[in-house]
């Protein structure tokens, strides 16, 4: 982060951010608003008090990255993975194959097993 301590806002402001807002001092609420740098360029990132949104994530070359890696996946497909078991025998879990379950053995989703 840049350091805007003692020095000329002319100089800084472009390392300020802010949501972009219709009035002055209105800060985060419960809609979305783009978050914008101190020259009014927006960023990709929206931000309200409940939500986060990522407004290119295409799931191919831009987007949302956890530990750097892109997330290919779209929100709805990682949602039908809701309620899922992996390698179960209902209708509704996820079949693997024998390959991809020898490679999912042992692994752990928040401290489960499957």
């Amino acid at each position: 982060m840049a350091n805007i301590a003692k020095k000329n806002p002319a100089s800084t402001f472009k390392d300020v951010l802010t949501v972009n807002s219709t009035l002055d001092n209105e800060g985060l609420e419960e809609t979305l608003k783009t978050v914008m740098d101190g020259e009014g360029i927006a960023s990709s990132i929206q931000l309200s008090n409940d939500d986060i949104n990522i407004s290119t994530h295409d799931t191919n070359t831009k987007g949302l990255k956890l530990g750097g890696d892109l997330v290919t996946a779209s929100a709805t497909e990682i949602n039908n993975l809701d309620n899922k078991a992996f390698g179960g025998t209902s209708t509704h879990d996820v079949l693997i194959n024998s390959s991809l379950q020898t490679q999912l053995t042992d692994k752990s989703i928040d401290g489960g097993t499957f």
